[in-house]
């Protein structure tokens, strides 16, 4: 090979990778920064969070999507979860979590809401049995995955249903920010937004699915979403996404499990960058 032909295909190579994003370039490893993972999981909700090798989940999905949920995670060759957020005990939330912390090392459950279910008096004898205790979170609590600071928002009152007593979580990485909001409906809504909480947010998973009774115009002009995820199965029978809520997105750049399967967020803490199907 010529001296020439060598300096050409140095070139072309140097070309190549600065046309590149920051996320598809070898200087990103995953674990530098912060990655979530929503995982499609039919009409359940399942995320996995992971930064500087520190896991952690937002619910675990519903007990007849456990396969979907344990064959990523075995995917994800991961060892141990270091927290376990479960926004509220519905069973498409907290379906799978006696199993994961069966099978993984789960060092710290954070759980609000209370039920009658056996599968939350399941999980109930499973944490005692597992991990010891579970913390129940309160307004201005702080726990740090990695790089993300978890900041909790709400419930900023007490409610009987589940839906509205669903734990509000902010994820930072440095300036960029993710809002998980369980399946918090229009009463709560309203009342954070009373409590003044900083709700602005880069990303916002959005609440009961897509359900027609939350995301309200006034919660969605306040956390003013760049980018919106909803996590719902194919052909519900609950009519998630509603279309009164897709309407409401319409200025917002929307995904869906049901469509583009688990959607993938990557963040350099400036930089977001969102990714359909498995990653």
């Amino acid at each position: 090979m010529t001296q020439k032909r060598l300096i050409l295909i140095i070139l072309t190579i140097a070309i190549l990778f600065s046309s590149c994003s920051f996320f598809e370039s070898e200087e990103y490893s995953g674990d530098e920064r912060g990655m979530v993972y929503f995982i499609a999981c039919g009409q359940s909700d399942a995320v996995l969070m992971r930064s500087k090798g520190i896991y952690a989940m937002i619910d675990t999905g519903s007990k007849a999507n456990e396969r979907d949920v344990m064959d990523f995670l075995k995917k994800q060759k991961i060892k141990a979860i270091d927290y376990l957020f479960l926004s509220h005990p519905d069973e498409d939330h907290i379906g799978n979590a006696s199993a994961i912390i069966k099978k993984y090392d789960v060092k710290k459950v954070v759980m609000g809401g209370v039920h009658t279910s056996n599968t939350y008096l399941k999980l109930l004898q499973t944490i005692e049995k597992e991990v010891g205790e579970y913390t129940e979170p309160s307004v201005g609590d702080v726990f740090n995955v990695g790089e993300f600071k978890i900041e909790i928002l709400g419930p900023v009152s007490q409610y009987k249903e589940t839906n509205n007593a669903s734990v509000v979580m902010k994820a930072i990485l440095d300036k960029t920010s993710i809002l998980f909001t369980g399946d918090m409906e229009s009463k709560a809504e309203k009342d954070l937004l009373l409590s003044g909480a900083d709700l602005r947010a880069d990303v916002l998973k959005v609440g009961h699915h897509g359900s027609k009774t939350g995301t309200g115009a006034n919660f969605l002009k306040a956390v003013s979403p760049q980018y919106a995820v909803i996590m719902c199965g194919s052909d519900n029978n609950y009519d998630h996404p509603h279309p009164d809520t897709l309407k409401r997105l319409k200025n917002v750049t929307v995904y869906r499990t049901d469509l583009d399967g688990t959607v993938t967020l990557l963040t350099d803490g400036k930089n977001i960058e969102i990714r359909r199907g498995d990653s």
